[in-house]
């Protein structure tokens, strides 16, 4: 019968913790927010503040970006579910709207690299 000693817990742990690593550190590149509206996609800034859709583009709805995070705060579709999406800010995430041909995204650039060795 074999005793767990105490360094045979500290290998189990170190093992443990370096397993989580790949969760918590996520190299991304830079994010981008893109607003897509029926065939054309437009760029937008980071820049907290308000953008009617109106003026520009004639859909009836309003972008709200926040520290690098940006929603749909009012649209006139039906059920409401771009809206309820709320607040995106991961890469890859996304706020569309069916009915208004309309479309929030953040793209992220990839590294070039999978990995490096040193």
């Amino acid at each position: 019968m074999r005793i767990i000693k105490p360094f045979d817990i500290f290998i189990v742990t170190l093992l443990v913790l370096i397993s989580f690593y790949p969760l918590i550190k996520k190299d991304v590149g830079k994010k981008q927010l893109y607003l897509l509206v029926e065939d054309k996609k437009i760029k937008l800034p980071f820049k907290n503040g308000k953008i009617n859709l109106r003026s520009s583009f004639n859909k009836n709805m309003i972008v709200e970006i926040h520290d690098e995070k940006a929603r749909i705060i009012e649209s006139d579709c039906p059920l409401q579910i771009c809206v309820k999406t709320g607040w995106i800010s991961e890469c890859n995430d996304a706020a569309i709207c069916i009915p208004n041909k309309v479309a929030l995204t953040i793209e992220c650039e990839e590294s070039e690299y999978d990995a490096i060795s040193k």
